[in-house]
């Protein structure tokens, strides 16, 4: 009979053994350090140490090629048939074709219905590989570091591994269902769009060559808010027990608290929207002018009327959204914009007087350009447990420049 034989790590924060009888065992790096294994053939006692040092992996030969090199790389690694769902003509149609629902991909095509692409679950390792270096070049933050919120990569990031962990409650959520469409092919001198969508995540650029133009709307989400999770539950390397927190839009539920906690009552008064709200008064699908509210009618708080101070925190709130902003150029804009505006645009909510926690809280900021919403809804995942079965939704468009100001709105 075959020998057996048992297995050993003497630092298993370092790299652990898997359960094996044989003379080969897999070993799984968790940290930086270094280890010894011990293999012990058991009838005969004997035994043998092999040291292991664990270093970290090089980084990968710097890739200089442009975006729309990248764009197109991706594009050409793309079947017939994947690629006529991927690229799509310059019409309004086209590019206002998104969504941060769940959008579980056709067996057959890899598509959904809800958005342009086909899903990353659907692609080859090569096309895996190209998909990877576009986000990564497309969504590298160049905003300067007062900019403190977590950047548009960061939510890419943490959305996809909060989809892993909550496939253990639905198997329905895959961290992979994440799709990327052109509408317009990319080119060095011309116009073109590109979209990245997943649950609770929805990016709209605009590009003239590889110079961004615009980039709303912006959608993003998560379920619940904020979550530590054990990181090898989500696939990341790290000693047994050590957790991540996953999140994204705390900071802008904080600075919303804030500017309300800011409020005197009659201020409070005016702020406070009339009726309920259980979903975006203008989300994806609603495009035009006509569905934004006009007048001074139940908009809210005009900023006119604020203080200093609470003119300050609108600042912030607005820097916190424009910290998504993937070029240094274009973010500087919005902010100019946007603030140069302030006494014009409204703050308003519904629900929860302080923090935004329970379904139907809401927050509005309504001005000549910017609309931001935030709103708070039950929970659609079976089996999370309260208080984490709630979503926390997020909402950014520019009035006058959605898709470049492109498209009638």
């Amino acid at each position: 009979t075959a020998s057996a034989f048992r297995w050993v790590s003497s630092n298993p924060s370092v790299a652990t053994v898997s359960d094996s009888t044989t003379a080969t065992v897999s070993v799984t790096a968790v940290a930086l350090g270094t280890t010894t294994l011990k293999v012990t053939e058991l009838e005969s006692g004997v035994s043998r140490e092999i040291p292991l040092t664990v270093t970290p992996v090089p980084d990968p030969p710097a890739d200089n090629r442009t975006l729309v090199e990248l764009a197109n790389a991706y594009i050409n690694s793309l079947s017939p048939q994947q690629r006529a769902a991927t690229v799509l003509p310059e019409t309004a149609e086209n590019a206002m074709r998104w969504s941060n629902l769940l959008a579980v991909p056709d067996a057959g095509t890899g598509t959904n219905a809800l958005r342009n692409g086909v899903a990353y679950s659907t692609l080859s390792s090569e096309q895996k590989a190209a998909w990877d270096l576009l986000i990564t070049k497309a969504l590298t933050n160049t905003v300067p570091t007062f900019f403190w919120a977590p950047t548009v990569k960061d939510q890419v990031f943490s959305t996809r591994k909060m989809e892993r962990y909550l496939m253990r409650f639905d198997s329905a959520h895959n961290e992979d269902y994440m799709y990327i469409g052109f509408v317009g092919t990319p080119s060095e001198g011309g116009k073109w769009r590109m979209q990245i969508g997943g649950r609770l995540l929805a990016i709209n650029h605009t590009y003239v060559g590889n110079t961004g133009v615009s980039q709303t709307p912006l959608c993003v989400g998560r379920e619940p808010e904020v979550l530590s999770v054990p990181k090898s539950e989500i696939g990341l390397p790290g000693v047994p027990g050590e957790t991540i927190v996953l999140g994204g839009l705390s900071t802008k539920n904080q600075l919303f608290e804030q500017i309300k906690n800011l409020l005197d009552a009659s201020q409070r008064a005016q702020a406070t929207l009339e009726g309920t709200f259980s979903d975006f008064l203008v989300g994806p699908g609603k495009e035009g002018s006509s569905h934004f509210p006009t007048g001074s009618t139940n908009r809210g708080l005009l900023g006119s009327t604020l203080r200093q101070d609470q003119k300050e925190r609108l600042t912030s709130i607005l820097a916190v959204h424009i910290g998504f902003v993937t070029d240094k150029a274009l973010a500087a804009r919005y902010q100019a914009l946007y603030v140069s505006e302030i006494d014009a645009t409204y703050i308003g909510y519904s629900g929860s007087p302080g923090r935004l926690s329970a379904p139907g809280d809401y927050f509005r900021i309504d001005g000549p350009h910017v609309w931001i919403e935030y709103i708070v809804q039950p929970g659609t995942v079976p089996g999370l447990p309260p208080p984490n079965n709630k979503v926390h939704r997020s909402l950014w468009r520019d009035k006058v420049t959605d898709y470049n100001g492109e498209f009638p709105l």
